[in-house]
């Protein structure tokens, strides 16, 4: 993703870099580590993610956030602000996603939050920053592999660290919750 965007608006000319739906910026971390020499001192990085809460009404607000953090980083590309453009990562599946799905050898009756339908595809992905105002859009299908040095501290932070799990963490007892994570580990 870095790659293209980089070919897409060189690195060494970015006044802004927003990465949105950012997780644990784990993708800003590696541009800073392997590209960040290509980055002018007062370029501005950006991170910021949304995720879904517990209840229906905070639930109801979270499915407009996307469109609301899509909205305020047309706002900070746009010409007046020094221009820009926006990279964002989507998945169909991952394998980080996917592993989540083994709380259901544990727990079947549990549904396990996964990737929304219209960030799944490209044309969803296109119909949202269009919807948004984005123009110029180009969408790029690459392979991803997240190499981990660490896949115990990885799975405990997406079981036991992110809010999108926090429903299903409280649906788990203790011990289902550790008996997951070594399933997934």
């Amino acid at each position: 993703m870095i790659h293209a965007l980089n070919i897409a608006y060189p690195l060494n000319e970015a006044t802004v870099v927003m990465n949105t739906g950012c997780g644990s910026g784990l993708v800003m971390d590696l541009l800073v580590r392997e590209d960040g020499k290509q980055l002018p001192k007062s370029v501005r990085l950006i991170a910021a993610d949304f995720s879904a809460g517990n209840s229906k009404q905070v639930q109801e607000r979270q499915k407009k956030k996307p469109q609301l953090a899509l909205k305020e980083a047309l706002r900070v590309l746009t010409p007046e602000n020094s221009g820009g453009a926006l990279a964002l990562t989507s998945f169909r599946s991952n394998e980080w996603t996917d592993i989540l799905q083994l709380v259901k050898v544990v727990r079947p009756d549990l549904t396990i939050p996964g990737v929304p339908q219209t960030w799944a595809s490209v044309e969803g992905v296109c119909g949202e920053l269009e919807a948004t105002g984005f123009r110029e859009v180009e969408v790029h299908t690459m392979p991803t592999y997240l190499q981990l040095e660490d896949p115990v501290a990885t799975v405990n932070l997406m079981v036991k660290g992110l809010d999108h799990m926090s429903k299903i963490r409280e649906e788990m007892k203790p011990e289902e919750i550790d008996q997951a994570c070594e399933l997934m580990i």
